[in-house]
């Protein structure tokens, strides 16, 4: 057979190669596939030590080829040899037979692979080809006694299909996996990894209780609800009407920290959250509801304001000093904490960025003359924001 020099640059590639991979070449021959007759540890050794000048052709692409290929490939562990097992024995499919009908294998996966993974023969595969073959099991029904019961007992993953599994997804905003968090009561053989494979239009064909399960365990889960401007304002709105802030509205309707948290409602109201599920939301919009107007305050004296830093005064903080607020945050696209480090002249030593938002998320009766005008001033002294 033709043989190669071992050069000095094939010797560094090698090396670059076992320490990428974190395999020796003992380690690295364990785990390959199908290896050219005649290849051994000893060989590879003497090519990274320089003992062996030059190598078999087929020998040396060999081994560069599944070398770098090695930091794709994952161990096959205990419970994955074992749940490949139990695929086998619950579906009666042996692995020729499993990938000469499966849809879209990939070109390089070949049976007496798999049926090495069976064995323990090799220790680790490509993960690619794990995923597919656990799919390609998934999807077949318990025992099929003959081809033709198993497409009697699938039906046709077709774009209509598809487009509803797309829409549950998006709608929920919740994909495979956290859809099977909990899924105790899942049919034998179904699992994130086979939603995928649907999804990704790796299979054509699917058994029909499986997809039945998949789309009203999504439907169980509430659609989230857009968080339009109006919803906002009512959300700030019912706030301010009974004084109950986000805190005490989580405290009375009983929801824990798992649940929803005060920052969750704050970025609500402020719009950080576009989105929201829609059974949280109505809880919180009725818990408001049922929740009277707050006793209004005793009105006392004030003296209208004359400008300067009166320590004292206080104003009603109006509607239109929230919108004015978020109006000109929006127009410069600047926040409050950066409003507060670009802006020093006059600046009041006891005014925060948190101070600011309050004002806008939970706004209050009144508030501090000198504070608010010199947030709405030095807000308007600002520049639009680029485009």
């Amino acid at each position: 057979m033709k043989k190669v020099p071992i050069t000095s640059e094939i010797r560094a590639q090698l090396r670059q190669l076992r320490q990428k991979s974190g395999l020796g070449p003992t380690a690295f021959l364990a785990q390959a596939d199908d290896p050219p007759p005649g290849l051994s540890v000893n060989m590879i050794y003497g090519w990274l030590n320089g003992h062996r000048k030059s190598a078999e052709r087929a020998h040396l692409d060999y081994v560069l080829d599944r070398w770098s290929q090695a930091s794709k490939r994952v161990l096959l562990s205990v419970k994955a040899v074992a749940l490949l097992i139990s695929e086998r024995e619950r579906t009666g499919v042996g692995a020729q037979l499993l990938l000469r009908h499966a849809q879209g294998a990939p070109a390089d996966l070949k049976g007496g692979m798999v049926d090495r993974w069976f064995t323990g023969t090799t220790k680790s595969a490509m993960e690619h080809h794990l995923e597919f073959v656990l799919a390609a099991y998934a999807a077949l029904p318990d025992k099929p006694p003959t081809r033709a019961r198993v497409r009697a007992q699938r039906i046709p993953l077709d774009k209509a299909r598809i487009e509803q599994l797309e829409h549950l997804r998006q709608s929920t905003g919740i994909g495979p996996q956290a859809l099977f968090t909990g899924a105790g009561d899942a049919p034998a053989g179904l699992n994130s990894n086979a939603v995928y494979a649907w999804l990704d239009g790796r299979m054509t064909h699917i058994r029909a209780d499986h997809y039945d399960y998949v789309v009203e365990r999504w439907r169980s889960i509430p659609a989230r609800l857009e968080l339009t401007p109006a919803r906002r304002a009512r959300l700030v709105e019912e706030s301010r009407r009974t004084k109950v802030g986000w805190t005490a509205i989580l405290r009375h309707i009983g929801l824990s920290p798992q649940q929803l948290t005060p920052v969750d409602l704050s970025q609500w109201a402020n719009g950080k959250i576009a989105s929201v599920r829609s059974d949280l939301w109505k809880q919180v919009l009725e818990a408001y509801a049922a929740l009277p107007d707050a006793a209004p305050k005793p009105k006392t004296a004030q003296r209208p304001y004359q400008g300067g830093r009166s320590t004292g005064e206080r104003r009603v903080f109006t509607e239109q000093d929230r919108a004015t607020l978020e109006t000109e945050r929006e127009r410069t696209g600047v926040s409050q904490a950066e409003l507060l480090r670009r802006v020093k002249a006059g600046q009041p030593d006891d005014l925060t960025a948190g101070k600011i938002s309050g004002w806008i998320n939970n706004p209050p009766t009144t508030v501090p003359v000198r504070l608010i005008e010199w947030t709405l001033g030095a807000w308007r002294s600002l520049p639009d924001k680029a485009l």
